[in-house]
C-alpha cells in the first residue's frame, strides 16, 4: 500500500512504491532493468506476468486507456488511475502518461497534481499540445493555465468541470491578490482542487466546492493533499519566480495559512 509522509505545511501526502518489473532471464551481461511507478493516493498496480498481453506504450498521447503495456521489452499492469512514469533505467526521456478508470477522479487527479509544477515554459493556447509537452517531463504552467487545462480534459471522461477565480478583499499589492482553481462536479456537487498547491479542501470530511470553503473560512478546512512534490519551481528568466516567491513569503506553515487566508475571500465562476 501507499506510504505517507509529512510535507512542509505539515499535511499528509503519498510517496509512489515502483512497481516490479517481469523478471528477466539470466545472462551473461547486466542489463539495464526499467523502472515503473504509479503516482496516485491508491495502492499501485502490479507487473505482468507476461508480455504477451501487453500492447505498446501510445507514443501521441500524455493519457492512455487503461490496459497492459509493453515497455522496455517488459509488461506492466497499467489498469488503475493515476500517473504512470517509465524510465528505461539509462538516459532516455521518462515517459509520462495518466490513465483515467471509472471511479478513478481523485487518482487522475492526484496523478496531474504529482505532474505540474508552477512555471511558464509550457504555457501555450492550444490545449492538446500543452497536454502533451507533459509526455516527456513535468507540466510547467501557472494557475489559470493547469486549471484551464484540467477544465479542457476532464470533460472527455464525461466530468462536468469549470474555471473558479479567487480573489481577496484585503488592499491589492498587485502580486498574490488572487488566484484560480478548478471544480469538478462529482456525487451531485461542485468540489476545488487547487493543483498549484496541490490541495483540495474538506470539513468534517466532506470535500468542499470554493463557496463552501469561503464560508466555512479557509482556515477552519483541512487542506488535503494530492502529491508529495513541493510545487514551485523557477520560472524562466524575465518571469516572476514563483519559487523564490514561496522562499520569501510561504515558507512557514504560518505563512502558507496567510497567504490562503487573503486569496480566499470571493469567488467567480471564470
Amino acid at each position: 500500500m501507499a506510504v505517507s509522509r509529512r510535507n512542509f505545511c505539515g499535511l499528509v501526502a503519498f510517496t509512489p512504491i515502483a512497481l516490479s518489473a517481469v523478471t528477466a532471464p539470466a545472462s551473461a551481461t547486466t542489463e539495464r532493468r526499467p523502472v515503473v511507478k504509479l503516482f496516485s493516493s491508491n495502492a499501485p498496480a502490479e507487473a505482468l506476468s507476461s508480455t504477451m498481453a501487453a500492447r505498446v506504450l501510445p507514443s501521441d498521447a500524455v493519457t492512455m486507456a487503461p490496459g497492459n503495456y509493453l515497455f522496455a521489452g517488459q509488461g506492466f499492469d497499467c489498469n488503475r488511475a493515476g500517473l504512470y512514469r517509465f524510465w528505461d533505467g539509462g538516459s532516455s526521456p521518462i515517459q509520462s502518461r495518466l490513465v483515467m478508470t471509472k471511479g478513478g477522479l481523485y487518482e487522475f487527479i492526484s496523478g496531474a497534481s504529482w505532474h505540474h509544477e508552477h512555471g511558464t515554459e509550457d504555457e501555450q493556447a492550444d490545449f492538446q499540445a500543452m497536454a502533451n509537452a507533459g509526455r516527456t517531463h513535468k507540466w510547467r504552467l501557472r494557475c489559470g493555465y493547469i486549471a484551464g487545462l484540467m477544465v479542457w480534459m476532464l470533460p472527455q471522461f464525461g466530468y462536468q468541470a469549470r474555471k473558479i477565480n479567487l480573489l481577496t478583499r484585503e488592499e491589492r499589492n498587485g502580486v498574490d491578490d488572487g488566484h484560480i482553481i478548478f471544480e469538478v462536479f462529482h456525487e451531485n456537487k461542485w468540489k476545488a482542487w487547487d493543483l498549484t498547491n496541490g490541495v483540495y479542501f474538506t470539513l468534517n470530511g466532506k470535500h468542499l466546492s470554493a463557496a463552501e470553503i469561503i464560508d466555512a473560512g479557509v482556515l477552519n478546512c483541512t487542506r488535503v493533499r494530492l502529491d508529495a512534490d513541493d510545487r514551485y519551481g523557477a520560472s524562466v528568466a524575465g518571469k516572476f519566480c514563483l519559487g523564490s516567491y514561496v522562499d520569501m513569503m510561504m515558507n512557514t506553515p504560518e505563512e502558507v495559512d496567510a497567504w490562503f487566508a487573503r486569496i480566499f475571500q470571493s469567488w467567480s465562476v471564470g
